[in-house]
């Protein structure tokens, strides 16, 4: 595609990318496929911060032009120069792009090569790895990311780097090569190395990948890598019935991908998660990674916003792009209505940096192509427009409400087995009668059993009683006794959207 616009002479080609030596030779390529070559001999320039003008085939370096970009491209600028210069290819420009100098000089350019028709004036490849981008450039620029290396591609290097000794199982190298897509060709080779040295086969390295993967999510400060949470799905969350059983189902896709795919399934895509304040909704959202297998990622758009125009926009798009990198994973969208406050139409405090944003990551979520499983909770889904709940970008919408007499006796069970009391030994069903008679909470069934554990330490009991358990019922007051009026509210609202049960 890059051939298309280099040959109808658009004037700026923007290529992100980590990888500058496959920058060099994709620009090699379009030199060399051009459709029309320059009459005489014309140089090509590459300028880098530290090395200012060489020579970009030979890097034999110039001299002149190191530091500063506007001042570099101040002599080039005369029609006479330009018709010289087959090719500008500018490296670590995204420092200096924002420069009212560079930008007028890089105007200058780009307009001498669209208006000189038939004479050969330089075009301007930037090489970079963000996307900074001034609004005065925006109809000179086409930008293009040069993509990872596909499973593929990553399959053929390991073949003809690594010994056939030292691959293992067909299976294994395969699965090795799915982990590693998203990393770029030099990391692939370092981590080849390192697998090497640790592993007696390549095809056992996938751990290895994942303590990778960890790292660029550490460096990256946009998303959050969480922890495991104690526990699993099944023993470590009382109800949720049928979520349970559809996740066993999305387990079995993700778990087979090929397979699944080959076969007509679409990409799971994750549910959204509403429901009552303290109902377990984080902790489903912690344990589904478990259950799954996979890496948990946690977004948080407020620290994606930034203090330049468009910053906020290129940390959303960096975010989803590590996220699909770092894929399989399940990415963790808390508190949704507050991510995107505003931008439901007519909201007090909408912001146009947050509207778009949302926008973006709704797109995201309908077009994305890799295995990345978006878990997003909320309370209050009267402040989110209606389109993101459509089907289509996420797989189902559930609601999680208080917790029924079976469930909270089970919630019940799972907290007093935290704190190493035996559970099995007492009858606890009027205390789960009474809790969800009263519509407690699992935030506030946790606080019970705590209360009622601290009671029995003071007192030297030898374990806890019903009798504490019943005394701590009664001194808390349930959600839904304290705020009866907003309760309603949430109740009404998840009536309106026909969500489906948890349980």
């Amino acid at each position: 595609m890059v051939i298309r616009y280099f040959n109808a002479r658009y004037p700026i080609i923007y290529l992100q990318t980590y990888e500058e030596d496959q920058a060099d030779l994709l620009i090699k390529e379009l030199l060399e496929m051009e459709k029309k070559p320059p009459e005489g001999p014309k140089r090509v320039w590459e300028w880098t911060m530290s090395k200012g003008w060489c020579d970009f085939y030979s890097k034999e370096r110039q001299d002149q032009g190191v530091g500063d970009l506007g001042s570099a491209l101040s002599p080039l600028l005369g029609k006479a120069q330009l018709r010289s210069i087959r090719a500008l290819v500018l490296k670590d420009s995204h420092h200096f792009i924002n420069n009212a100098t560079v930008i007028a000089a890089l105007k200058t350019i780009a307009m001498a090569r669209m208006s000189e028709a038939g004479i050969h004036c330089a075009a301007v490849f930037i090489v970079t790895t963000r996307r900074v981008i001034p609004p005065e450039l925006e109809h000179f620029i086409s930008l293009f990311e040069i993509p990872a290396p596909d499973k593929e591609e990553i399959l053929e290097r390991l073949r003809n780097e690594v010994p056939p000794e030292r691959h293992g199982s067909e299976e294994d190298l395969n699965f090795l090569a799915e982990a590693l897509r998203g990393l770029t060709n030099h990391q692939i080779t370092h981590l080849a190395q390192r697998i090497l040295a640790k592993e007696t086969f390549i095809g056992k390295g996938v751990h290895l990948v994942i303590e990778e993967k960890r790292q660029i999510i550490k460096k990256s400060g946009i998303l959050e890598l969480v922890p495991p949470e104690p526990g699993d799905l099944n023993d470590g969350l009382g109800g949720f019935k049928t979520l349970k059983d559809w996740l066993e189902r999305k387990k079995k896709v993700l778990g087979n991908l090929s397979e699944a795919t080959a076969f007509g399934v679409d990409l799971p895509k994750g549910f959204i998660l509403a429901g009552m304040p303290g109902c377990g909704k984080s902790l489903c959202a912690k344990l589904t990674a478990q259950f799954l297998g996979l890496t948990l990622l946690r977004l948080d758009v407020g620290r994606l916003h930034g203090r330049y125009v468009g910053e906020s926009e290129e940390n959303m798009r960096e975010a989803l792009k590590l996220a699909e990198d770092i894929s399989p994973c399940v990415l963790w969208v808390d508190e949704l209505e507050k991510a995107f406050a505003g931008v439901q139409r007519g909201s007090a405090g909408s912001s146009d940096v947050t509207a778009r944003l949302f926008g973006y990551f709704l797109t995201w979520l309908q077009d994305r192509k890799r295995p990345v499983f978006v878990v997003a909770t909320a309370n209050d889904l009267d402040s989110l427009p209606t389109e993101l709940m459509r089907k289509g970008r996420f797989d189902d919408n559930f609601l999680v409400n208080f917790p029924t007499r079976d469930e909270a006796l089970e919630i019940l069970k799972i907290h007093l087995a935290r704190r190493k009391q035996n559970p099995h030994g007492m009858s606890l069903n009027a205390i789960a009668t009474k809790v969800a008679k009263d519509s407690f909470s699992g935030a506030d069934i946790e606080s019970l059993v705590s209360s009622a554990v601290e009671t029995a330490f003071c007192e030297k009991a030898q374990k806890v009683s019903i009798k504490h358990l019943d005394s701590a019922k009664a001194a808390i007051k349930s959600m839904k006794q304290v705020f009866p009026a907003r309760i309603e509210e949430f109740e009404k609202t998840f009536e309106d959207w026909k969500l489906t049960s948890v349980g």
